[in-house]
């Protein structure tokens, strides 16, 4: 998937996606994974990580429209992505996208945190 064709996916005005856009454009590293996971399946799972992400009150941007946005998603197979900004001081954007890659259904942005503070449950990345 090219940049433009990332930055045209994200369909909407929230904050979270005009900052991962605004990220994507200024050059952040962008990754796409290959193979589908059922949104039911991503949706377990990240209602699991919304809960402890409150419990520690780690601030987040699009938590929990990503996770509504999922369970609206019923069984469609999604793919996962991320934009990392964090060289630039900026966050890592967790990409849920529709198969055809037409669409990001939901986008959850996190800032770094040291290394101290680490959660494995909160690991976006895996």
């Amino acid at each position: 998937m090219k940049r433009g064709e990332l930055a045209r996916a994200f369909v909407g005005e929230s904050d979270v996606f005009l900052q991962a856009k605004g990220a994507l454009a200024a050059g952040a590293v962008f990754e796409i994974w290959p193979g589908s996971i059922p949104a039911g399946r991503l949706h377990r799972t990240y209602v699991r990580r919304l809960h402890r992400a409150q419990a520690l009150n780690r601030p987040s941007l699009g938590f929990e429209e990503a996770v509504a946005s999922l369970a609206s998603s019923g069984s469609q197979e999604l793919l996962i992505g991320y934009i990392d900004d964090r060289e630039r001081g900026g966050h890592y954007y967790q990409l849920f996208l529709t198969s055809d890659l037409a669409r990001v259904v939901g986008c959850i942005g996190v800032q770094a945190i040291s290394r101290d503070d680490a959660d494995p449950d909160m690991d976006l990345m895996e």
